[in-house]
C-alpha cells in the first residue's frame, strides 16, 4: 500500500505539505508498477545497484504522465561498482536515449573522488 511522507522526517515545510496538487508517496519500487494513477514527477532515489535500479526507472517510466519528469539520483557514469552503487542505471538510459525512448540530461551533483562523480538524471519520455 502507498505510503504518505507526511508523518517522515524528510519533508518538515508544512507549506509544501498542505498543496492539494503535490502528493508525497513512499513506496516500494516493486509494487508502483500496480499504481492507476500517472504522476507529473517522480524522483528515483533508492536501489543502485542492476537490476534494481533498472526495474525502478522502468517500473517509474509506466506511471509517468506524457510530459512529465524522472529524476534519478546517483548517477555513476563511469565503470563503477561497489556494494553500494554502479553504473549500471547509466547504462541503462544511454541505451533507452539510444533507442529514442527518453531524452536525458545529466546535471552534475558532486565529486565523489578523482575517479567517480555523481550525476542527477533528468529524464523525459519521447
Amino acid at each position: 500500500k502507498e505510503k504518505s511522507f507526511k508523518s517522515s522526517n524528510l519533508f518538515k515545510n508544512k507549506k509544501i505539505l498542505k498543496k492539494k496538487n503535490i502528493t508525497f508517496l513512499k513506496a516500494n519500487s516493486k509494487i508502483i508498477k500496480t499504481f492507476k494513477k500517472k504522476f507529473d514527477f517522480i524522483f528515483v532515489d533508492a536501489d543502485h545497484l542492476f537490476p534494481g535500479v533498472s526495474i525502478d526507472i522502468l517500473n517509474s517510466m509506466n506511471i509517468l504522465k506524457k510530459d512529465g519528469i524522472i529524476l534519478v539520483d546517483d548517477i555513476v557514469k563511469e565503470n563503477f561498482k561497489n556494494e553500494y552503487i554502479s553504473n549500471s542505471a547509466y547504462i541503462l538510459l544511454e541505451y533507452l536515449k539510444r533507442s529514442k525512448i527518453v531524452q536525458v540530461e545529466y546535471l552534475r551533483k558532486r565529486l565523489v573522488s578523482e575517479k567517480k562523480t555523481k550525476f542527477i538524471a533528468i529524464l523525459k519520455l519521447i
